[in-house]
């Protein structure tokens, strides 16, 4: 299992959303519509998890004693081992077909999940994203001039990222090897 999803969790302003949109910006408009967890259906969530590939997915307003059974257990499947809703083939047939999660999610929250002995939290990066309200001047010039290269298109970076792609292939098990030991290590 690799963990490719990230849980961002901070008080309302503290910039959850905006690390979010800037992640996402990368391979499509920065302000495109998250999901909702709370008032998103279970049905609208798997349509959403099923459509796209490599896009980071955000989901909004992560809350463990508001968030649906159903929608608990999908980001659980998704991020554990990319499944996504089971169903029959067809009306007569006894064969299961699961969809695939082919996108890394970002999910927001104010706290860390707990639900099902965290679970969740387990199979996640957790991020915590503090609320500062000291920002000086110069910090908030230079975070507005980013957010500006984000809504003109940041998809050249992209474009110079995959460029490297090959290399990272190559590379990437003798680096990761070297930064972080096994799981059996760390049990």
């Amino acid at each position: 299992m690799c963990i490719r999803d990230r849980f961002f969790i901070g008080p309302t302003g503290s910039g959850k959303s905006q690390v979010g949109y800037s992640i996402r910006s990368l391979s499509i408009r920065p302000y495109a519509p998250a999901f909702n967890l709370n008032s998103g259906t279970p049905a609208a969530l798997f349509s959403l998890l099923e459509r796209y590939r490599n896009i980071p997915i955000m989901l909004e307003e992560y809350n463990d004693t508001q968030i649906k059974p159903e929608i608990f257990q999908a980001l659980k499947a998704a991020v554990y081992d990319g499944e996504g809703k089971q169903k029959r083939k067809d009306a007569v047939s006894k064969e299961i077909d699961s969809s695939q999660v082919n996108a890394p999610l970002v999910i927001m929250g104010q706290e860390s999940p707990q639900q099902d002995d965290n679970s969740l939290a387990n199979r996640c990066i957790i991020c915590e994203v503090p609320k500062r309200d000291d920002r000086s001047d110069l910090e908030e010039e230079i975070f507005n001039e980013l957010k500006g290269y984000e809504e003109s298109g940041l998809h050249s970076v992209l474009l110079e990222i995959l460029a490297c792609r090959n290399s990272i292939l190559q590379h990437y098990k003798n680096c990761l090897s070297y930064t972080s030991p096994s799981p059996r290590d760390r049990t």
